[in-house]
């Protein structure tokens, strides 16, 4: 896991504030110290100025104070984010992100529609922008229990049956309807966590193989699926 580098900038500027504080007040108090001793016992400094002095030492160290235990809730806070995270661990995970992890040889992600199509068309892009895949699927596909959604399942590979690496693909859909106009799509992806991380600002992020997701986006969990590993096709199987 990467360091909470937000909390410990954080830590570290309070703590060069206070070490700067304390090499002023001393300062500051070396020389009260010498004013009162030399001063003129007839015609004694007005003590109004070094008072107020005084006042804003005291506040600046009372907020110091109050940073440190900010620090301390926020360390509290983010450990405990871990900690809950660790229960995704195995688990499958769906968001809505275009984003979707190969695991296994095996990419999983649904597709809902707004109305029903007369095709759709799936394109899948490695980390250059090329596709490497392209599926198409009928309106029929769509029609499970009143629902406009399909599930796919696909296996891995490219368009000319090459088994592609595992990694993190990014999936296009295009959808339409009768009368070619575009149907607006939503898609969910879905796999495995592998992994927990921390971001730079402290933020609980889950792996799914090298693909990294915010807990917050996380829609659903579930149990993973299991694939025929004697079916090498993209299949949907309704939701």
């Amino acid at each position: 896991m990467s360091d909470v580098s937000g909390v410990t900038s954080s830590t570290s500027s309070t703590a060069l504030s206070r070490t700067s504080l304390s090499n002023n007040f001393e300062t500051f108090l070396k020389l009260l110290t010498t004013q009162l001793q030399n001063q003129d016992p007839m015609a004694p400094m007005d003590t109004n100025e070094f008072t107020q002095q005084l006042v804003m030492y005291s506040q600046v160290e009372q907020q110091l104070s109050t940073n440190d235990k900010l620090d301390d809730l926020l360390n509290i806070q983010k450990a405990g984010g871990v900690q809950s995270a660790l229960g995704y661990l195995g688990w499958e995970v769906s968001a809505e992100t275009k984003n979707v992890p190969l695991q296994n040889g095996t990419g999983l992600f649904n597709v809902t529609l707004a109305e029903k199509p007369a095709n759709v068309s799936i394109g899948i892009m490695d980390s250059a922008g090329k596709i490497v895949r392209g599926i198409t699927l009928t309106g029929a596909e769509f029609a499970h229990d009143g629902k406009l959604a399909q599930d796919v399942v696909w296996d891995g590979k490219d368009n000319n049956g090459n088994q592609l690496d595992d990694g993190t693909y990014t999936v296009v859909v295009t959808a339409t309807n009768a009368a070619g106009s575009t149907i607006k799509n939503t898609l969910l992806s879905r796999g495995t966590v592998t992994g927990i991380d921390i971001d730079k600002d402290g933020n609980t992020i889950l792996k799914l193989g090298d693909m990294t997701l915010a807990t917050e986006n996380v829609k659903s969990i579930r149990m993973p699926t299991i694939i025929d590993d004697g079916d090498d096709t993209d299949t949907g199987t309704g939701t």
